[in-house]
């Protein structure tokens, strides 16, 4: 069964672009691999924050979303990207939750990295 995800990256300048990813989106897998993107982008050239999205578009799994949000996700995952560090935090999607209204809001939750 697929554990589908949408993360929201917010760049330094708080500019938001959304990804979908159809699996494996549980914080076992996800987080360290946000984490892991976030690690590495601090070693490329150019900005922090458009160094991670290049990672993410590199990555066939992540789909890019233009308009859409996809309301069937179990989890919902936030990459904030500050002057002095990177914040990586989820919520779980609980059945039934207006995903519209957890997109608004990306301070407050479980940190997990």
């Amino acid at each position: 069964m697929s554990t589908r995800a949408n993360i929201i990256v917010t760049d330094l300048n708080g500019k938001s672009v959304q990804y979908y990813h159809h699996h494996d989106g549980y914080p076992t897998y996800m987080g360290k691999m946000l984490e892991t993107f976030a690690t590495a982008a601090t070693f490329m050239p150019g900005s922090e924050d458009e160094a991670f999205k290049k990672l993410l578009d590199m990555e066939k799994s992540f789909e890019l979303e233009e308009n859409a949000i996809h309301s069937d996700i179990e989890y919902c995952w936030y990459v904030q990207f500050k002057h002095d560090e990177i914040i990586v935090s989820y919520t779980k999607v609980e059945h039934g939750e207006e995903v519209e209204d957890l997109l608004q809001c990306v301070e407050g939750f479980t940190i997990y990295a």
